[in-house]
């Protein structure tokens, strides 16, 4: 027999919802959309070419993540690693823009900011180009965002790490050891 949700039940939820702390660990990512329509085919190379129409970013990742719940109403803080380039003054500024606190999250000038770039034409993804670098963050950093996650846990009621095989990955272990008593999700990549 399947149960379903009663409105006042989903209300009910909701409203306690807004009431929970959210601390979101985990990468940071910009998603880029090429949007556009295929005409005709390269002259230099058997390829379509795209005829851009419009472009947009987006918050990915964990920023994403964060995002989410504060459109749900929820409270949530959000920590990772971005690099200390231009692009990664813009989820800051998208996070900032939409009353999310941007404190945790730490600027590494060894690393660029993540942005996955989607390249898409009459509703079919042609390519994507990652800019990237997926190994371990270093110890400096690491500190950094122990120490933030140190301090955000004491406020949260739950932890949520998102997990989208970058960066974060690779350092979650350490993390995880400063968070034994809270209450922990992991996510992982949705696709």
């Amino acid at each position: 027999m399947r149960r379903y949700l009663s409105l006042k039940r989903a209300e009910a939820l909701m409203e306690k919802f807004k009431k929970v702390r959210i601390l979101v660990i985990g990468d940071l990512i910009m998603d880029h959309f090429i949007w556009g329509k295929v005409r005709r085919i390269s002259p230099e190379a058997p390829v379509p070419v795209v005829e851009v129409t419009s472009e947009s970013i987006v918050l990915g990742g964990s920023a994403n993540v964060v995002n989410n719940i504060h459109s749900l109403g929820g409270r949530a803080v959000v920590t990772g690693v971005i690099g200390s380039d231009n692009d990664g003054r813009r989820p800051i500024e998208m996070l900032k823009e939409k009353g999310i606190p941007a404190e945790g999250i730490i600027k590494d000038p060894r690393r660029p900011t993540t942005i996955k770039t989607r390249i898409i034409a009459h509703s079919q993804q042609m390519v994507r180009f990652d800019r990237e670098k997926k190994d371990r963050i270093g110890p400096e950093t690491s500190a950094k965002v122990i120490s933030y996650i140190k301090k955000a846990v004491k406020a949260a009621d739950l932890v949520v790490i998102s997990d989208y095989a970058q960066s974060a990955r690779a350092s979650a272990n350490l993390w995880r050891s400063t968070l034994r008593s809270s209450i922990l999700i992991i996510t992982k990549e949705s696709r």
